[in-house]
């Protein structure tokens, strides 16, 4: 079985599993799944960067990162909640990477920078998530995160497939060389495409003017997204973030352009 018939036939097992809890589990479940992804994707993006220090460490960073969702999923019921997580988050890792004697100072230094940056890349935007489906006007939120879904999804197959027919000017390749400027243009076409039916279909209520623009800006950060975790890769000369997801690689890996797509999102879906 080839890499992409893989990765299709794992897309296929994996979304109805998705849209299931999305749209028949309590809004508390999704919310509980998206804490629960965001401490994998933790420990992933430890696993990358945290190579250097004792192994608890990435487990630390991952209990973390799910700390931060959860503050940001259930500030309803404590509203200061994400505030004094947010701010602890730095203390905590300096005061604890200082005192690892089992890792040199110059390193755990670096290591407690990462994981302060690891815990809100994963913690925050996959908490983002779960903000979106409890707290979008009009409890739409459900129908928000669909919409967040298509966009990026779509934006993932137009730029291949544009990529693929036209495209010649790379645009990034330091970080990753398969991008092109061609699919970038084709993605974000994609991600209005989707927003504009999503609106037509799910969200009636939202301006049809302003269905384009959240397709553009949520494309355009999910290819961001895309981008940011292929720097991240490439600079710890990693191929894929984990093996989870089989034929997708990790968390990481399958959620990069749904992660910064989801503060895009959220923004709309909280202020319409």
């Amino acid at each position: 079985m080839n890499n992409l018939t893989l990765r299709i036939i794992t897309a296929l097992l994996i979304l109805p599993v998705v849209l299931a809890i999305l749209f028949w589990a309590p809004v508390d479940g999704f919310a509980l799944a998206a804490v629960l992804t965001a401490a994998i994707a933790g420990w992933e993006f430890g696993n990358i960067t945290l190579s250097a220090s004792p192994p608890p460490m990435r487990f630390f960073l991952a209990g973390v990162s799910a700390m931060v969702a959860a503050s940001l999923a259930f500030r309803n019921a404590v509203p200061d909640a994400p505030t004094i997580v947010l701010i602890t988050v730095a203390p905590l890792f300096m005061t604890t990477f200082m005192f690892s004697i089992k890792t040199e100072k110059k390193i755990a230094a670096a290591d407690s920078a990462f994981a302060t940056l690891g815990a809100i890349y994963t913690g925050a935007l996959f908490g983002a998530m779960a903000m979106m489906v409890r707290e979008a006007t009009h409890d739409l939120g459900r129908y928000w995160f669909f919409a967040l879904l298509a966009t990026t999804t779509f934006n993932d197959t137009f730029a291949y497939a544009f990529g693929r027919r036209f495209g010649k000017r790379k645009m990034a390749p330091a970080i990753s060389p398969a991008k092109t400027w061609a699919g970038a243009v084709g993605g974000a076409l994609g991600a209005v495409i989707a927003m504009v039916a999503c609106q037509f279909i799910f969200l009636p209520s939202l301006p049809l003017w302003k269905a384009p623009l959240i397709g553009l800006a949520v494309g355009v950060a999910a290819q961001t997204g895309d981008l940011a975790e292929s720097f991240i890769k490439r600079a710890f000369q990693v191929k894929d973030s984990g093996r989870i997801i089989p034929g997708h690689g990790g968390i990481l890996d399958r959620c990069d352009a749904l992660m910064f797509g989801a503060p895009v999102m959220l923004f709309f879906a909280l202020t319409h």
